[in-house]
């Protein structure tokens, strides 16, 4: 329906069907951005900032639009969307939050509520972002750079877990379990992550998206392979 690199000249919103938006890069090679459905709109960047398509947008089933033209969208649409506080740099957060695992089957109108609570963060390497033993009180996802986990056996004896890096995510373990951190996750390089409160956490990842299952699941497999890992070191 619409082609990167070409101007935009109409709005599209989503009667009914399923599109994906793809977005070349700097390597010649496209990549998913998201999936859209009904009641999903786009086409609007182009229009609000006078700028060239920044992605394209493929039909995946028959799909049905309703197109609205640039003078329409510019007298009625533009001045809400702008009050709401749509900017390119929230477009690009929310494709790039829509690319992480978590969130890759989410429409990205579900997505808005978890942008609305996220606190940006970044830290040097080196950098201690959360300690064994202490309440868990944040959720992480991991934006750039790469973190260590660690563990601290009783006796004294630390044992590395891994490594995690861009698109991964930490500290559930704590807040499904209302537990203690039973890790230290430190920065390796400079490292930028996006982080939740608890509230947020358990209002929309829990309640919303209804991830208990998969996070759950995760955070047993982690326990079982840090467990696994730390007995081999130990022998």
């Amino acid at each position: 329906m619409v082609r990167q690199g070409e101007p935009g000249e109409n709005f599209y919103l989503i009667r009914d069907g399923q599109a994906e938006v793809l977005q070349t890069g700097a390597d010649g090679w496209p990549r998913e951005l998201a999936e859209l459905r009904r009641g999903d709109y786009f086409g609007e960047l182009a229009l609000l900032y006078h700028q060239t398509r920044t992605a394209s947008v493929r039909a995946l089933t028959k799909l049905h639009l309703l197109a609205l033209g640039r003078e329409a969208f510019e007298s009625n649409l533009a001045p809400r969307l702008q009050d709401y506080g749509l900017t390119v740099q929230w477009i690009e957060e929310r494709s790039e939050l829509g690319r992480m695992s978590l969130f890759r089957h989410a429409r990205p109108s579900e997505l808005d509520p978890i942008l609305d609570r996220l606190q940006a963060e970044e830290y040097p390497a080196g950098a201690v972002i959360i300690r064994q033993n202490d309440v868990g009180d944040r959720f992480y996802l991991i934006r750039s750079g790469r973190v260590r986990v660690r563990r601290t056996a009783d006796d004294g004896t630390e044992s590395i877990l891994g490594d995690m890096s861009i698109g991964e995510y930490f500290g559930e373990m704590a807040l499904l379990s209302d537990a203690p951190r039973a890790a230290t996750v430190e920065a390796v390089a400079t490292t930028g992550v996006w982080s939740l409160d608890k509230a947020a956490f358990q209002e929309l990842l829990l309640g919303q998206f209804q991830l208990s299952g998969a996070l759950s699941t995760e955070a047993e497999r982690r326990s079982e392979r840090h467990l696994r890992l730390a007995g081999e070191r130990a022998g």
